[in-house]
């Protein structure tokens, strides 16, 4: 436990001075900065605005930062020959994937949560009152949202290069979306071999759309509890299950 800690830190210290990540949360500053602008000339829609595309905000920019610094985190590591003498060492692959996850985990919650600062504030000043309980659940599912995206781009980083991890996980990440669509699509053709196709691809790759709460925010609708509970543990689960599998492709990988 102390090995995954002190390698979370360090890759703390090491993504919070990375340029891209001041670059990213800047842009997302002034993001928020735009919609509570955007919302004063919105008519009577003010509120809804502001929690729509906020929203989309906080999750936008916390998937930039997984894709953009996730996609580099093992590869430089891996180029420049630091795991090389990390490795030899009493450090197992998987305490290694495990502090890269959560070192990355850190920043992105650290991001997510100025970002957050800033909605909550701009809300309360423009409506005089705080969001609904809702808002923050649509904000915390969406930080669950970008750690699959982690834990994804720490996969493809395991065993291919930059380029293509950020690539394979946006491909990802607007596939993780469009299930509805995919399988409506699949239906409607009455072709079996596509619409057994298509419910592999719902129960293989990672469902996104179960953490998407923005319209139950917008329009101030609960969710129950079960589905919170059945959401969080999918995310627990596919996460375990994507490090599981980004150690074994990076034990089987040649240094």
């Amino acid at each position: 436990m102390n090995t995954i800690i002190t390698i979370a830190r360090n890759t703390f210290k090491e993504t919070i001075r990375d340029r891209i990540l001041y670059s990213v949360t800047f842009l997302g500053i002034l993001y928020m900065i735009f919609i509570f602008f955007l919302s004063t000339i919105s008519l009577d829609q003010g509120p809804r605005v502001v929690t729509d595309f906020g929203l989309v905000g906080i999750l936008f920019f916390g998937i930039a930062i997984s894709i953009f610094i996730g996609a580099n985190l093992l590869y430089k590591e891996i180029i420049g020959g630091t795991a090389l003498i990390l490795f030899p060492k009493p450090i197992s692959k998987m305490q290694y994937i495990i502090g890269k996850f959560f070192g990355l985990t850190c920043t992105i919650i650290l991001v997510s949560l100025i970002l957050t600062i800033i909605f909550i504030a701009g809300f309360w000043l423009q409506n005089h009152k705080w969001p609904q309980i809702i808002v923050y659940e649509t904000i915390v599912f969406s930080i669950l949202e970008i750690l699959i995206i982690v834990a994804l781009t720490i996969l493809f980083g395991s065993f291919s290069n930059p380029i293509s991890s950020s690539l394979y996980s946006l491909a990802l990440f607007l596939v993780g979306h469009s299930y509805s669509l995919i399988v409506r699509t699949a239906t409607m053709g009455g072709n079996k071999f596509v619409i057994g196709l298509s419910k592999v691809i719902y129960y293989i790759f990672p469902n996104l759309e179960k953490f998407n709460l923005r319209i139950y925010a917008v329009h101030d609708i609960a969710v129950s509890s079960g589905e919170l509970l059945s959401g969080f543990i999918y995310a627990v689960i596919y996460i375990t299950f994507l490090l599981f599998v980004a150690t074994v492709a990076l034990k089987k990988r040649e240094f």
